[in-house]
């Protein structure tokens, strides 16, 4: 019901600024138009909170190719990244599948990037990997941004906690999404600092649905 307003209120904010007498109105427009855009971000992460917080397991869970879910969850972020000049790659891992709804596990792992993205300075980088850790896959996501203060590490996914001192546009409501996916998954969520240089890693471990290799 917020959505569609939204939609059609982003469309003739873009008419308007389309038509713009001045620079000075034009600068006016854009500021509404950013206004309406971050109504509307917010809007659909609430919608992805609802979706995932109910209480019962996954909706429909079947065998999901963790790098095929890694490279449809990219699409939507690859925009923000390329604008900041940041570098998206994917380490060699093993081709492993977990046990998800499809649609929930590609919010899931958009949610990690996309919060990577945004925190990661200008011309930064974000690998992601794909690891079997005997009955475990371990999907991470590591950042070369600021990282997060060791004493909230927890609570920053609790909804619309943001980081003090941060100047970055976000809802708040990406981490929680995030976790509250990966207990429908029964997998646990946790974000871990970086001893190598600034920057975060985040992970989630999900339960294997297939033995190890024997080597």
């Amino acid at each position: 019901e917020l959505r569609t307003p939204l939609t059609a209120l982003r469309l003739q904010a873009k008419n308007l600024g389309d038509s713009a007498a001045s620079p000075e109105q034009a600068a006016l427009i854009m500021e509404m138009t950013n206004g309406v855009r971050r109504m509307s971000d917010m809007v659909g992460k609430l919608l992805q909170l609802a979706r995932a917080d109910a209480s019962t397991p996954a909706r429909n869970p079947v065998a999901v190719d963790l790098g095929e879910a890694i490279a449809a969850s990219l699409q939507d972020v690859m925009p923000l990244a390329a604008e900041k000049e940041i570098d998206i790659g994917m380490v060699p891992s093993s081709a492993e599948k977990v046990l998800a709804d499809p649609d929930e596990l590609r919010t899931l792992i958009g949610n990690l990037v996309e919060n990577a993205v945004r925190y990661t300075r200008n011309g930064g980088v974000i690998d992601l990997s794909v690891e079997r850790m005997a009955s475990m896959v371990v999907l991470e996501v590591r950042d070369t941004g600021p990282g997060i203060p060791e004493e909230i590490l927890d609570r920053v996914f609790a909804r619309f906690v943001r980081v003090a001192g941060s100047d970055i546009e976000g809802s708040g409501l990406g981490l929680p999404i995030v976790r509250a996916i990966a207990d429908r998954c029964g997998a646990p969520v946790s974000l871990i600092n970086r001893k190598d240089r600034d920057g975060l890693i985040a992970r989630v471990a999900f339960g294997a649905i297939a033995p190890a290799p024997v080597h």
